[in-house]
């Protein structure tokens, strides 16, 4: 039976009641989305690896926003923990409503042929193996729930080439988690949506980046709390397999 929609609220871009899930929450996209969600309603885990800055940013969400909020340190690239993890926020919160892949690599100037197979290993499944994990189990729980919602962090890198840096794995791998996307919004289309969600390089410092934006400028990291939390919410129930562009022209 194909997914319902549901009765549209009064003010449908929010998240209120709902338990979300930010992997890469240390880096400040991360950090970034799960404010958004935080100030839009949501419980939130904040998924870290290595970095443990998002157990403070975790605590300073709740203390703001009154809402809940955790840190959780995960390495995605492990497909048990990955699970262990997903059963634990559905254990402590009853429901999981929205995971954003949102945790990623990149190794700058890194060509195929002076990489390393353990920098090409690791770009491949942090950027697109890891997903396809978290895509596999969050599947069978949203099949059971009767509704779920990933967002994949993707890239301009998927469609369109940065330079002059060299980012052949980094930008084939981000082709690849686009795809992911559109592919899972057609198989799992009877109980959850998949989309993807493309960025350029808010405040970061990357030659030529300016020059190619139609806004001519670089843009902020709460600038993207709107769109995640658009593709999170009942305000895009109409939409799957999507991939929303927020780039400030830079790929036009």
């Amino acid at each position: 039976m194909p997914l319902q929609p549901k009765p549209a609220p009064l003010l449908p871009a929010h998240v209120l009641d709902k338990v979300a899930v930010v992997t890469g929450a240390s880096g400040p996209i991360g950090a970034a989305v799960a404010e958004g969600f935080a100030q839009a309603g949501a419980s939130v885990v904040l998924v870290y690896g290595r970095d443990p800055g998002a157990v403070q940013t975790a605590k300073m969400l709740s203390d703001k926003n009154g809402v809940q909020c955790i840190a959780m340190q995960l390495d995605v690239r492990d497909f048990d923990a990955t699970k262990a993890a997903i059963d634990a926020v559905v254990n402590q919160f009853g429901h999981l409503d929205i995971w954003v892949a949102n945790a990623g690599v990149a190794q700058d100037d890194m060509t195929i042929i002076n990489g390393k197979k353990a920098d090409w290993e690791n770009i491949i499944q942090t950027n697109y193996t890891s997903i396809v994990y978290q895509a596999s189990l969050l599947g069978s729980v949203w099949q059971a729930q009767g509704s779920g919602n990933l967002i994949i962090t993707a890239s301009g890198a998927a469609t369109s080439t940065i330079r002059p840096t060299n980012q052949t794995l980094y930008n084939s791998s981000k082709a690849a988690a686009k795809s992911l996307a559109r592919s899972l919004a057609q198989e799992f289309k009877d109980f959850a949506r998949y989309m993807g969600d493309a960025q350029g390089a808010p405040e970061a410092e990357i030659d030529n980046a300016l020059s190619r934006q139609v806004l001519n400028r670089t843009g902020e990291y709460r600038e993207l709390q709107g769109a995640y939390l658009y593709l999170a919410s009942a305000a895009s129930t109409f939409c799957t397999g999507h991939d929303l562009v927020v780039d400030g022209g830079y790929t036009l």
